[in-house]
C-alpha cells in the first residue's frame, strides 16, 4: 500500500511538470517575453510604400536583438501606403527620433521583419511617436537581378 501512495505522488508530479512545461511553451509560442513584465510598453508607428509580406507579430529588432513586435498593419485610404504600428519593450529606451526603420527578411524563406537602425538625435520616440525615414522590403527578383548583372558587369 505504501508503494502504491508513493507511485501515485510521483505520477501527480510528473502530471504537473507536464502541465507546467505545456503552459511555459504557450507562453513562448505566443511571443509574450518574460522580462518585459511589468514595465510598460510603448508603440512607435511608420510609413512604407509597401511591407511586402509584413504581418502582424512579426519581430522588431535594434542590432539583431528583438526589441518589439508589430501590432497593426493598415492600409491608408488617402495615401494608399502602409501603415504600421510597432509594440517597443518598455526596457529598450531612448531610440533616437531621427531613427530609419526597414523591412527586412530572416533569409531566402525567411518571415519579414522590421529593423530599426538608431539616428543620433537628442531627442527620443515616445509613446505614439513616429519613424519617418523608412525603407521597404527589397524583393527577391530584384535581389537575383543584381547579383547577375553584378557578375555581368565585371
Amino acid at each position: 500500500m505504501n508503494n502504491n501512495k508513493w507511485l501515485e505522488t510521483w505520477v501527480g508530479l510528473f502530471v504537473l511538470l507536464g502541465i507546467a512545461g505545456l503552459f511555459v511553451l504557450v507562453l513562448q509560442m505566443s511571443g509574450i517575453q518574460f522580462s518585459s513584465f511589468g514595465q510598460k510598453n510603448y508603440d512607435v508607428n511608420a510609413t512604407f510604400s509597401t511591407v511586402g509580406d509584413l504581418k502582424k507579430g512579426a519581430s522588431v529588432r535594434i542590432a539583431g536583438v528583438l526589441v518589439g513586435k508589430v501590432e497593426r498593419v493598415q492600409l491608408d485610404a488617402v495615401t494608399y501606403q502602409a501603415n504600421v504600428t510597432f509594440k517597443i519593450n518598455g526596457n529598450v529606451k531612448n531610440i533616437p527620433d531621427d531613427s530609419s526603420a526597414s523591412i527586412r527578411s530572416a533569409g531566402i524563406l525567411g518571415d519579414n521583419y522590421v529593423m530599426i537602425s538608431p539616428g543620433y538625435s537628442e531627442t527620443f520616440l515616445t509613446n505614439g511617436g513616429k519613424i519617418t525615414t523608412t525603407y521597404p522590403p527589397v524583393g527577391l527578383d530584384s535581389l537575383i537581378s543584381n547579383f547577375v548583372g553584378g557578375k555581368v558587369k565585371k
